[in-house]
């Protein structure tokens, strides 16, 4: 059986804008450091994603101020992440391989290949080599 290998890992600062490679990141409990942090939100509060506006990841951002959730809007120790099911989203690049073979092979070829950052994975493995992760208690992800 084969050890995954870290390929790459990319941060979304701003949910549903462009990626930010990252060759060394922290893990926290609620996902990587500085990922899906900030939404944008149109007049009556509601986020706006890639899902109505394809056009939202050809931006980037980087937000340069790091701080506590504000505490009118939170408990003691809240943390933010808008990350849509989990913490840390990871795949592997043998998946995205599959998945566009049988989209090659399927009744509309002409949608594939799919590119990796379509499924916004923070995290993408292959085969080869060990996963690092570095000191307990300074979770970090090293290329």
């Amino acid at each position: 059986m084969s050890v995954p290998v870290l390929r790459s890992a990319h941060v979304y600062p701003v949910e549903s804008l462009a990626a930010r490679a990252c060759d060394t990141v922290a893990v926290e409990p609620w996902g990587l450091d500085g990922d899906r942090r900030w939404m944008l939100v149109d007049k009556a509060a509601r986020a706006v994603t890639q899902r109505q506006q394809p056009s939202l990841a050809r931006i980037s951002a980087e937000p340069s101020y790091r701080g506590p959730v504000d505490p009118l809007f939170s408990r003691p120790g809240d943390m933010v992440s808008l990350a849509d099911g989990y913490p840390l989203p990871v795949t592997t690049a043998s998946s995205l391989d599959a998945l566009n073979a049988l989209i090659a092979a399927g009744d509309r070829p002409e949608e594939g290949p799919l590119p990796m950052d379509r499924f916004r994975p923070d995290v993408v493995t292959g085969v080869g080599g060990p996963v690092r992760i570095l000191d307990r208690v300074d979770r970090r992800l090293d290329r």
